[in-house]
């Protein structure tokens, strides 16, 4: 097939799902453009050390990547010159918008319905993400773009999808369109970096002095919606402390750091409850691959993914995307933090939770199920 996917801000170096599902297809096979602007996001950092790989990776898939002019519109938006001629001069089978909330995306509709080319969109905002949709100008906003795009939108999309239950839920109740016309297609990870390894990860457990340890971590942005101070106090009450051990990895301001630690004393004295920085994606995949429980207290994106992916144990809060997560790979556990010490038990098959995971997630099977529904469009 001849793919084109549009999105205003791509980002060769984050390793995101635009990123992953053009590589994947075009390693399938597949014709692969994308259309992009020369922005980046503003919640992306500068370019990064991975930025000059990806992009070398992409183009050794085949993946063309078109950057256009373009003119920033508030913080998040940006309107490509010329993106109808760089659609249609590729000729595609099908496009996949990414986000349908913005200019690109109308623009986008309108071309797809002139040339009569299979639309597919897809959205990834949910309102714990989005707060600003909830306030008194964000809900006019969205209600003015509901009755002026909505319509068009609508009658020319051929297949909506969202990543999870509440951008499901974000998207029916923003653009007014019925939830059951949405499906759920989940984001992925990669399994040549994130999977299960069984002498690599006695070697890194015995490397780190852990081999008779449960080792639970968090990891990323350590916020304090985060809650990883919950983490800790659950560790600090499990029925045998002394076996367990905390790894906070990540970006932790002091007073985080500091109510960690108020939050398990002991564990902090023993020398179990230990902080390391941000880890590059390999390091990562290790320290996932070397744990035993990998806790979220709250929903993040692509890394439940990723830590599923080396066959560890990952509580998610009990709701209905823990839930569903669960469905799919149940080495999701969907739980309370305060259960922690459930998850404690002894350690299931770790190599078979691994193989259900990638075949649920891995980046490669995501991509075929969104070929899988180009087809169907057209």
């Amino acid at each position: 097939m001849r793919i084109v996917h549009v999105i205003d801000y791509f980002h060769t170096d984050v390793g995101y799902q635009e990123y992953y599902l053009a590589r994947e297809m075009g390693i399938a096979g597949h014709e692969v453009r994308v259309v992009t602007t020369e922005h980046r996001h503003h919640t992306v950092a500068a370019p990064g050390a991975d930025e000059a790989r990806g992009a070398q990776d992409l183009s050794d898939a085949g993946v063309e990547i078109v950057r256009l002019r373009a003119r920033q519109l508030g913080h998040d938006r940006a309107w490509p010159h010329g993106l109808a001629h760089a659609i249609a001069s590729f000729r595609p089978d099908a496009v996949h918008c990414h986000g349908p909330f913005a200019p690109t995306a109308v623009r986008t509709a309108l071309l797809c319905r002139r040339r009569g080319i299979p639309l597919l969109v897809d959205s990834h905002l949910q309102t714990p993400g989005t707060p600003g949709a909830a306030t008194p100008a964000g809900r006019a906003a969205y209600t003015l773009f509901r009755m002026g795009f909505g319509p068009l939108l609508k009658s020319t999309t051929r297949d909506w999808v969202t990543n999870g239950p509440l951008e499901r839920d974000f998207l029916a109740d923003n653009l007014g369109m019925p939830p059951g016309d949405i499906c759920l297609v989940p984001l992925g990870f990669d399994p040549a970096i994130f999977r299960f390894d069984a002498a690599r990860r006695v070697a890194l457990r015995d490397a780190r002095n852990w081999a008779d340890d449960v080792v639970v971590t968090v990891t990323g942005k350590l916020h304090p919606a985060k809650r990883a101070d919950l983490v800790a106090s659950a560790a600090e009450r499990a029925p045998q402390p002394s076996r367990v051990r905390v790894v906070v990895a990540g970006e932790t301001p002091r007073d985080i750091e500091a109510a960690i630690l108020a939050a398990a004393p002991t564990l902090a004295a023993d020398g179990r409850l230990v902080f390391e920085p941000m880890q590059p994606r390999a390091e990562l995949a290790d320290l996932y691959l070397a744990a035993d429980v990998v806790v979220f207290p709250r929903l993040a994106s692509i890394s439940i993914y990723e830590a599923a992916g080396t066959g560890a144990r990952v509580l998610v809060p009990p709701d209905e995307f823990g839930h569903w997560l669960h469905s799919m790979a149940p080495s999701i556990l969907p739980v309370d933090v305060p259960a922690l010490a459930a998850a404690l038990a002894p350690e299931p098959d770790r190599r078979e939770a691994a193989t259900v995971a990638a075949n649920a997630f891995a980046w490669p099977i995501i991509s075929a199920r969104f070929v899988e529904r180009y087809r169907k469009m057209a």
